[in-house]
């Protein structure tokens, strides 16, 4: 469950950077700037992989849902639901002032000092500015209606950016970057906001075919490969 807060935590730096510009980037660039300023709200969070071949095809991934708040001492109630091989389970935690709880297969157990330490240590890192800059993710950008925008994604940027929220040092090298563009069918964002530039919603949906050698063809099918979705909801933003 720690994993679950640092989740919630580390979405919410990820996003305080915009893309800068005028007109609808600089519509996102205001949102962006935005996220890094909330200082409590309702986060909905999930990111699924859906698979594409013969033999896997249940979406497996996770959700993130609950209340969250800043401050000199962070609390949070979210439930984290693991999706996978077609099932689902629901884990809990919770952070208050004097301390905190994880319910875990229907137990609820305690956190321990250093549990408390590393969470509220990550909450402080978010507030002190930490940020990745979502602009390189952009590569168009559209109006879909009132305070809206929808685009496509370079998906080689965006898979770095998520190497590093997920902690990794690691970043593709050329060769892999191109190797991932070639295999993108489609890789697209939608952004919704509200008339204070504070996130509404945000989608995104990368879509990876690879083609399948002819002899593998009758065992796989023709194309494999999976689809990512990522939605990150926000409600009662407070700044």
């Amino acid at each position: 469950m720690n994993r679950a807060a640092a989740i919630v935590l580390v979405t919410l730096a990820a996003l305080a950077s915009g893309c800068g510009g005028g007109g609808l980037r600089g519509d996102l660039a205001a949102t962006g700037d935005n996220m890094g300023k909330i200082r409590a709200g309702v986060i909905d969070f999930s990111m699924v992989v859906t698979p594409r071949a013969a033999r896997a095809h249940n979406p497996f991934g996770w959700k993130l849902k609950g209340p969250f708040a800043f401050g000199d001492v962070p609390t949070a109630h979210v439930t984290y639901t693991q999706i996978a091989n077609g099932h689902t389970a629901d884990d809990t935690l919770v952070l208050d002032r004097s301390g905190g709880y994880a319910v875990v297969d229907g137990k609820r157990r305690s956190l321990t000092d250093s549990n408390l330490k590393e969470l509220r240590g990550s909450a402080a890192r978010v507030r002190a500015g930490a940020s990745i800059d979502i602009g390189k993710w952009i590569k168009s950008a559209s109006s879909c209606g009132s305070r809206c925008a929808q685009g496509d994604l370079d998906v080689a940027e965006a898979a770095n950016t998520l190497l590093r929220i997920s902690g990794s040092k690691s970043t593709l090298s050329d060769g892999e970057a191109k190797q991932l563009a070639d295999a993108t069918r489609a890789a697209t964002y939608r952004v919704e906001w509200t008339d204070k530039h504070l996130m509404r919603n945000l989608t995104m949906h990368v879509d990876l075919g690879f083609k399948t050698p002819p002899k593998l063809a009758a065992a796989l099918g023709r194309l494999v490969g999976a689809t990512f979705d990522l939605h990150l909801g926000m409600q009662r933003p407070t700044t």
